[in-house]
């Protein structure tokens, strides 16, 4: 009786264990992506980065091939920062995740999305090369994150790039669609954030030269600016531009007569002939100083 008590005992836990531990054939097995750096590292891909002829958007044609007899899925990363073989060229920051799957011994070309990230050196072309590079820093990680969830003008992106990546200031990011408004808004506070600097909405934005030989020339061609204010009864309103040495370099508008009440006055100025330096744009109300508003080019 004891023999047979032990015996069905037995069977039961036995029954037990495999009903925990039994995997069913047809149950998926996850598969875990690769990152692409460690997939070189470790002889299971190689991989050929090349210039697209552009340096912000499908700025990198991929070829990439399979040298393992299993299917792997091969992460890139947004925010790897691809590097260039050439150090007088920029470097290249994945901004667009993505996950590839490649059967074995298999070969795919595709292009990757990415922006230039070292603003003073030249700007790559379609026979420049790249290596696999590193993974920048969280802030760098953040962004690329960010402007892939947002629909924001590459030009925007690009700008955004090198304000994290050469310091750049805020001022240097322009777009023309006001309806982005509210994405700039956020933008603008997000990078504020990783730099570490008080977040304000720029009065003024600046659209830059092109220049031929690298990718950012520097040089300020237009400003766009943004003037809110308030007068509390009618006045006649001087609004001017001085420069470091108190010189007048432009009226805006000078002797306007205005009622009382909220303004906004939006303006766009030629900057292509003035010198580098601080200037100094200024509102007067009846002949008192209202606003004082400084920006540098």
């Amino acid at each position: 009786m004891n023999k047979k008590i032990i015996t069905i005992t037995s069977v039961l836990f036995i029954s037990v264990l495999f009903a925990f531990t039994y995997i069913p054939e047809n149950k998926p097995v996850e598969e875990k992506a690769i990152s692409i750096e460690k997939a070189i590292k470790e002889g299971i891909v190689s991989a050929e980065f090349q210039g697209t002829g552009t340096y912000s958007g499908d700025a990198i044609n991929l070829e990439i091939k399979s040298l393992i007899p299993v299917d792997t899925i091969i992460r890139i990363e947004a925010g790897r920062r691809l590097t260039s073989d050439d150090t007088t060229l920029q470097d290249i920051l994945i901004v667009r995740e993505l996950e590839l799957f490649l059967a074995a011994y298999e070969t795919k070309k595709l292009n990757l999305f990415g922006f230039c990230c070292q603003a003073h050196n030249g700007a790559p072309k379609w026979d420049s090369y790249f290596k696999v590079g590193f993974m920048e820093d969280s802030s760098f990680i953040t962004l690329a994150r960010f402007l892939t969830d947002v629909n924001l003008p590459i030009s925007v992106m690009q700008s955004a790039i090198w304000v994290l990546s050469d310091n750049n200031p805020l001022n240097s990011i322009h777009n023309d669609n006001e309806k982005d408004r509210g994405k700039m808004k956020g933008l603008f506070n997000l990078l504020a954030s990783l730099k570490g600097i008080e977040y304000e909405y720029p009065w003024y934005t600046l659209k830059y030269q092109t220049d031929t030989t690298r990718a950012f020339s520097g040089k300020a061609t237009r400003m766009f600016a943004e003037v809110d204010y308030t007068l509390n009864h009618q006045s006649n309103v001087d609004l001017f531009i001085k420069d470091a040495n108190d010189l007048l370099v432009k009226k805006i508008f000078m002797n306007r007569h205005q009622h009382r009440g909220d303004y906004t006055y939006r303006f766009t100025l030629d900057v292509a002939n003035m010198p580098k330096g601080k200037y100094h744009l200024r509102l007067y109300a009846d002949n008192q100083l209202k606003i004082l508003k400084t920006f540098e080019l």
